[in-house]
């Protein structure tokens, strides 16, 4: 996994995705040859990443919407499909950036049958990461466009809108989304990870390979980062981060840390991690569990969203976070997460 922040302790930071930048591209002034959309983007962030961190072997995360599984009627089923799958880049100075596209779809090409494969069970089995790694950034491509302005939904008409929140579990969510005349990219991150330098750097990178897309196809990645670099600089270095490790000052109640352990274990969350601040999402943990997770607090009486449990991911928080709920039914008030 490639990190532009270093990998914080126990694999949980301590704070959610709290800032956003978003950039337009005009879509008009670059074309991809055969290659997809998407694939340009990939091959943009590999590079982004390459230049970042000084490596020629970038991994990073991508969503899968696993609509074109070989199974019947898998566009019809109602629920997610979506999986997340790591994406891999060599990058080589002297390599052009049609040929970084031209791997990318190849290796999409050739992985569409193992779409199907949970991203723990790939770092698990065909990675030498350890246990739990934590995902660095992962890109979500929203083709929306292609389905229109709405949709029908129930006989109604419904507009599609992004909602929600990465919480904890990745450093950095870039979101893609194609429309007719622009190309929108969003980047969520923790302002307690990331400086604004370092995200300017990352975006203005990202959005000058895209915007000269075109003209650059048949350059070489170095030249093209000797020219950036030459005006923008390196990719400015971390400070301290007080947020690698999450505040410990707290402790929760027995009775709330014995009511999460059961949930874990209700859901199926296995791990053989003691520690109380490890993620749920370093063992098996995803949305699905996390939903049911969220159904199962509730059913008890602790209201207790999704969004809640991305946000604090590890057994301690949650147990604070039931701790919060029982104190706030005892004063007779209703809790608002």
């Amino acid at each position: 996994m490639t990190y532009l922040a270093p990998p914080p302790v126990n694999l949980v930071r301590g704070c959610s995705n709290d800032g956003r930048v978003m950039t337009k591209i005009d879509i008009a002034k670059w074309q991809t040859s055969n290659n997809t959309l998407s694939t340009a983007v990939k091959a943009a962030w590999s590079h982004v990443l390459s230049q970042a961190t000084g490596l020629t072997d970038v991994v990073f995360i991508e969503t899968s919407a696993n609509r074109n599984l070989p199974l019947p009627d898998v566009d019809r089923v109602c629920g997610p499909c979506m999986n997340l799958l790591p994406v891999r880049a060599r990058i080589e100075a002297d390599m052009t950036l049609a040929t970084l596209i031209s791997q990318l779809q190849k290796q999409a090409n050739d992985g569409l049958p193992f779409h199907h494969l949970g991203l723990r069970s790939i770092m698990d089995t065909c990675a030498p990461w350890p246990a739990g790694t934590r995902l660095s950034s992962v890109l979500i491509f929203q083709n929306h466009e292609a389905m229109g302005g709405s949709i029908q939904i129930g006989g109604q008409n419904c507009t599609l809108k992004l909602r929600g929140s990465s919480g904890d579990s990745v450093d950095i969510v870039l979101m893609v989304t194609p429309g007719t005349e622009n190309l929108t990219l969003v980047m969520e991150y923790s302002t307690g990870t990331f400086s604004s330098e370092q995200i300017r750097w990352l975006s203005r990178y990202l959005q000058e390979i895209l915007e000269n897309m075109s003209t650059n196809m048949e350059h070489s990645l170095g030249k093209q980062a000797e020219d950036f670099t030459r005006n923008a600089g390196s990719y400015p270095e971390h400070s301290s981060l007080p947020s690698q490790a999450p505040d410990i000052s707290d402790v929760p109640s027995n009775q709330a840390r014995d009511i999460v352990s059961q949930a874990w274990k209700e859901v199926g969350i296995l791990t053989a991690d003691k520690d109380d601040n490890a993620s749920m999402f370093a063992s098996n943990a995803d949305i699905a569990s996390t939903m049911l997770l969220s159904e199962y607090y509730q059913f008890h009486g602790y209201d207790i969203t999704t969004n809640d449990l991305v946000d604090r991911p590890s057994r301690r928080m949650q147990a604070l976070l039931v701790d919060s709920v029982i104190n706030y039914i005892g004063k007779g008030e209703k809790r608002a997460c």
